[in-house]
């Protein structure tokens, strides 16, 4: 349970740094992969998933801290509770994840790179859009909007897909780390085909988003000399 713990108090952090003032934007193509390493693995020691879920909710608090902090002088206790909802929401996605990747029966043994983003997503998508009239900030591919000094290359591809793509987006990549790492450290169920094939993937999928970012940006009209 310690390296659980340890691995998502890293994701959480990682997280949090995404995200202004810091506003390192690339994290989140880390970000999830720490904590995802160790759910994933399946030759670890087998735990409840409610122990597991409460590990969770128990380290990744400190983003959710970070960005309800202004809260703390309008209401503390609504910031409390809306800390504590959103850390709920967070660990049940991730442990929705670590849960259907180690049962192969139930996904077919699903690479990471397709299983994290669909379920994150979804999950996301709930929080966000459809329980109790949905809470739309802070969602994991957001800091992508301002990537590349703000010049929105990865914003662009929101046109075709909605703001939910750059989610699924940040988290292939992250998917696809932990796919590779498996496979480095000889884990059964991860074959060098499948980790290949989907780390070669997702940077397939994030160059061809830039790309169309920049070919976008270009025709986009800017606002001339104010007079």
């Amino acid at each position: 349970m310690l390296r659980l713990a340890l691995a998502s108090l890293a994701s959480s952090l990682l997280f949090g740094l995404a995200w202004p003032p810091v506003g390192l934007w690339w994290l989140v193509f880390v970000a999830a992969a720490p904590v995802l390493a160790v759910l994933t693995d399946r030759s670890g020691v087998a735990r409840r998933w409610w122990t597991t879920w409460l590990v969770l909710v128990l380290t990744q608090w400190p983003a959710w801290l970070f960005f309800q902090w202004w809260m703390l002088q309008l209401t503390p206790p609504g910031m409390v509770g809306l800390v504590l909802y959103c850390t709920t929401w967070t660990s049940a996605a991730l442990l929705l994840v670590g849960l259907l990747a180690r049962n192969a029966s139930a996904t077919g043994r699903l690479p990471l790179v397709v299983l994290a983003p669909v379920v994150w997503t979804g999950i996301e998508y709930l929080r966000t859009t459809l329980v109790l009239g949905g809470y739309p900030w802070y969602q994991f591919g957001t800091p992508l909007v301002g990537g590349f000094d703000d010049a929105g290359l990865f914003a662009q591809s929101a046109a075709l897909f909605g703001e939910p793509f750059l989610a699924s987006l940040a988290m292939a990549v992250n998917g696809a780390l932990v796919d590779v790492w498996h496979r480095c450290r000889g884990h059964a169920g991860v074959s060098t085909a499948r980790a290949s094939v989907g780390g070669l993937g997702a940077a397939v999928l994030v160059c061809a988003v830039g790309v169309y970012g920049t070919v976008r940006d270009r025709g986009t009209l800017r606002p001339g000399p104010v007079t």
